[in-house]
């Protein structure tokens, strides 16, 4: 997921510096393109918020193995029962 998203970010960027060298020269930007201009940071900052999250969430993914033995562990280690 992360290659797909550099994939994409990479392209839209490259797409804003065209659009941008357009508008310098005086030719003519549809406002689909003028639109991409003027927002664009908002695409930046979705796009570093999507990074984090799957890193977040490759971390935990991470972290899951560790936290299941710990449980286990503490588990094996009570002798509690219940009884109603």
């Amino acid at each position: 997921m992360l290659a797909r998203l550099a994939s994409n970010e990479k392209l839209l960027v490259q797409v804003c510096a065209l659009l941008a060298l357009h508008g310098e020269s005086q030719r003519r930007v549809t406002p689909a393109g003028e639109w991409l201009l003027d927002n664009f940071y908002l695409i930046e900052e979705e796009i570093r918020t999507a990074k984090l999250h799957c890193r977040l969430a490759s971390a935990a993914e991470a972290a899951a193995p560790c936290a299941m033995a710990r449980r286990r562990g503490c588990r094996a280690s009570t002798t509690s029962h219940y009884r109603p």
